[in-house]
């Protein structure tokens, strides 16, 4: 069976640097993206003729995006986006979130995420399209799933109509190895260092063993040669 296999990024605030590397990524090896995005970023910017830029916002009391959800709302309407779907932070969802955003002309979010369970797309109460993830990185970590379990999620691939893959940028340059390695760095860091982290830092910090970048890379170079086909998110949004 030929699977839609659709890989998201979403960008939780880190620096160009790991931008740029996680998308340089992507475009060598010609597998298209869709970005949820959390502020802007020059990379974003430059790339938005090749990827797909939605918006990620984070509906928290200490949410750096704004004190409120109107002030939210209001700074996510000043990033640069091109497909009308959101996908919130830490999946913060309600009724008036999703009236708010189907205000700002959102047609989809992707705010569902299962525990490797592939489910389609659906039509919520909210009238949106919603677009579950099956294989999001920071839960596959949390849950200390094998990393060497790549021929199950292969095959789980293999089995779908549509599978969806969520990751971070900052999990996937830095290379995590378990979920406590990146807890620790991130406890360990400032906000603002992490928003501006260099290419030496990250050379520094990267893990240089078996971590779950090796195994979305080593995942996506199998999908490839099992010619699933690559989408965005578009596509979906485009059958409504």
């Amino acid at each position: 069976m030929t699977c839609r296999l659709f890989v998201t990024i979403d960008l939780d605030w880190a620096s160009e640097a790991v931008i740029e590397e996680t998308l340089n990524w992507f475009s060598k090896y010609k597998i298209p993206v869709t970005v949820f995005a959390t502020h802007d970023s020059r990379a974003i910017i430059e790339r938005m003729n090749t990827i797909e830029v939605g918006l990620h916002p984070y509906f928290s009391p200490n949410s750096s995006q704004g004190s409120n959800s109107e002030e939210i709302i209001e700074n996510l309407s000043q990033i640069p986006t091109n497909i009308p779907v959101y996908r919130s932070h830490r999946f913060l969802d309600s009724n008036q979130i999703r009236e708010n955003m189907a205000k700002m002309g959102m047609r989809a979010s992707s705010n569902v995420c299962t525990d490797l369970d592939p489910v389609t797309p659906f039509v919520h109460r909210s009238k949106m399209l919603e677009i579950p993830i099956a294989f999001e990185d920071g839960n596959f970590l949390e849950r200390n799933y094998d990393l060497d379990s790549c021929d199950e999620i292969t095959q789980l691939i293999s089995e779908s109509d549509i599978f969806v893959i969520a990751i971070h940028p900052m999990h996937f340059v830095l290379n995590t190895p378990h979920y406590q390695w990146m807890r620790d760095i991130k406890d360990s860091t400032t906000r603002i260092r992490w928003n501006n982290m260099t290419c030496d830092e990250v050379t520094e910090l990267r893990h240089s063993g078996w971590g779950i970048a090796s195994f979305v890379k080593q995942l996506l170079m199998r999908a490839q040669e099992n010619g699933h086909k690559f989408e965005q998110f578009s596509s979906l949004i485009m059958d409504l």
